[in-house]
C-alpha cells in the first residue's frame, strides 16, 4: 500500500468519499431494506429547518348563496414545519493510510456507515406517525395524533386492540385480524382518502403471524404464505404491508395502559413527508487531542406527518 500522506491532499480525501458514496448507497440497498422507499413522499433540505404550506387535505366550501362571501383562509395557516435531526459518527485511526483505504465503495467502513444511514432514515419516519409536529406562521401551532378510539368529529386515530365493528372498546382483545384491517381502511376512508388505492401497513413479523394462524383456523386463503417466501413486501386485503422492527412489543401501551400492544400504522403514500440532506458531510482530519487521524460523518435527516386524517393507528395483541 503506498502512504498517500505526503501526496493526497485532506480536500481530495473528503471529495474522494462524496464520490463513493452513491455507489456504495446503490450496492447497500440491495442487500439492507429500505422499509418506506416509495410509500412517503421525500423531499432535500439544507438548514436547521423548513416551512411546507399546503402538504395536507384542502377542502371546497360550497357557495349556496349567489354573491354571498367566500370564506378566506389565511394562507400562512396551513404551514408545517420540518426540523432537520443531526446523526453523526467519528471514528479513529493509526494512520493516514488506513483512512485512504476506507474510501472505497466496497470498503467495509462505507457499507456499513450506508447501512447505518438506511436504518435512521426507517427510524426517522416510523417516529413521524406519532410525533407532534410545528405548525403556524410563527411556529406557534401543534398537531398532535390524538391518542383516541377512531371517532372523525373527535379526533380519536386509533383502533383498540379489543375493538368491535364500531371502533369502540370492549371487544375480544385480539391480534391482527382481517376485521381491523376492514376497519382501518373504512376508517382512511372516512376521512376522505381516496378509497381506491392500495394502502400501505407497519407492522412487525408477529402481526403477519397473527394473520396466517386466522386463516388456517378458517380456512381462507393461504396464498400470502407464498407471497412472503422471498421475504419482500408483500400486499393482502388492499394493503402493502411493510415489516419495520420498529414496530415491537409496548408494555401497557394499549390506551387504557393495562394491556402489552403492538402499535401497527396504516397509511398511504403521502401521509408522511421525509427530508434529508442531499448526501451525508465527511470530513477527515488529524486529531491532536487523541493524536490519531479521524474521519467524521454525519447525516441530517427528519419527517412529519402532511395530515392526522392519513394515519390509524391499530392496537395488536
Amino acid at each position: 500500500m503506498p502512504t498517500y500522506y505526503e501526496n493526497t491532499s485532506l480536500a481530495k480525501i473528503n471529495e474522494a468519499f462524496y464520490a463513493s458514496w452513491d455507489a456504495t448507497l446503490r450496492e447497500v440497498l440491495q442487500e439492507t431494506k429500505d422499509v418506506y422507499a416509495g410509500h412517503v413522499e421525500v423531499d432535500q433540505m439544507e438548514g436547521e429547518f423548513k416551512a411546507y404550506r399546503w402538504i395536507g387535505k384542502i377542502d371546497l366550501v360550497e357557495q349556496k348563496v349567489r354573491g354571498e362571501d367566500v370564506p378566506a383562509e389565511d394562507p400562512e395557516f396551513p404551514t408545517r414545519w420540518v426540523y432537520s435531526r443531526k446523526f453523526y459518527k467519528r471514528v479513529l485511526f493509526d494512520t493516514f493510510d488506513e483512512i485512504a483505504m476506507n474510501i472505497s465503495a466496497q470498503s467495509p467502513f462505507m457499507k456499513a456507515m450506508a447501512k447505518g444511514v438506511v436504518r435512521l432514515k426507517n427510524d426517522v419516519i416510523h417516529g413521524a406517525f406519532f410525533a407532534d409536529v410545528v405548525g403556524g406562521k410563527n411556529r406557534t401551532n401543534t398537531y398532535s395524533l390524538r391518542a383516541d378510539t377512531f371517532s372523525i368529529t373527535g379526533g380519536g386515530r386509533y383502533i383498540p386492540h379489543d375493538t368491535t365493528n364500531s371502533f369502540a372498546k370492549g371487544g375480544t382483545s385480539s391480534g391482527l385480524t382481517t376485521e381491523k384491517l376492514i376497519l382501518a381502511r373504512q376508517a382512511l376512508t372516512a376521512m376522505h382518502n381516496d378509497p381506491n388505492q392500495v394502502f400501505n401497513l407497519v407492522c412487525s413479523p408477529k402481526q403477519v403471524s397473527d394473520l396466517l394462524r386466522e386463516a388456517k383456523a378458517k380456512e381462507h386463503s393461504l396464498q400470502m404464505i407464498s407471497d412472503m417466501k422471498t421475504g419482500e413486501m408483500f400486499t393482502y386485503l388492499g394493503f402493502n404491508f411493510l415489516i419495520d422492527h420498529n414496530v415491537s412489543l409496548e408494555a401497557n401501551g394499549d390506551l387504557d395502559k393495562d394491556t402489552a400492544i403492538y402499535r401497527c400504522v396504516a397509511f398511504p403514500n403521502d401521509a408522511v413527508l421525509y427530508v434529508s440532506n442531499p448526501k451525508p458531510i465527511f470530513r477527515v482530519d488529524f486529531n491532536t487531542d487523541k493524536a490519531m487521524w479521524q474521519i467524521l460523518v454525519a447525516a441530517y435527516m427528519g419527517a412529519i406527518r402532511t395530515d392526522e386524517s392519513k394515519v390509524v393507528v391499530i392496537e395488536c395483541a
